[in-house]
């Protein structure tokens, strides 16, 4: 009986799929401003959002919860996207889905302790590289 396979149905779980996007945060002149506070404050006082802090205060991130299908995913992404940019075009604010920014800006980064290990690790100087680059994730989980 040690020996006897289990044949029993067992439901099969799922996969999941995820999407964010990291955006700089421009001024109306196209130069890039600290206001990732700002915006995330002004989108937690209207709806709850998925918009969240990067590592710099110039970038901000949004981030679709994980869906069954892709359509639905990328549309609850287009709805966050929507809300942000309604917010930061009232505050004089514009987003920019670039990879980098084509300007030159040091970037102010974060004292939250998560970052501060990442600087401990990386080193000051190369941290910041991280303030420059913003992206598109796609994450997928198994079943």
């Amino acid at each position: 009986m040690a020996n006897r396979i289990n044949t029993e149905k067992r439901p099969l779980k799922i996969s999941l799929s995820g999407l964010e996007i990291e955006m700089f945060l421009l001024n109306k002149d196209g130069m890039i401003v600290n206001n990732a506070d700002l915006l995330i404050k002004r989108l937690k006082n209207i709806q709850n959002t998925n918009i969240k802090k990067e590592c710099s205060l110039n970038l901000i991130e949004i981030a679709a919860l994980p869906g069954k299908t892709i359509p639905n995913t990328m549309l609850y992404l287009l709805e966050e996207l929507e809300s942000l940019n309604e917010i930061a075009q009232k505050e004089g604010i514009m987003l920019l889905p670039l990879g980098t920014y084509p300007g030159s800006f040091i970037p102010s980064m974060r004292d939250d302790k998560p970052y501060k290990i990442k600087e401990s690790i990386f080193g000051k100087n190369r941290f910041k590289i991280a303030g420059r680059c913003a992206g598109f994730h796609y994450h997928y989980t198994l079943p």
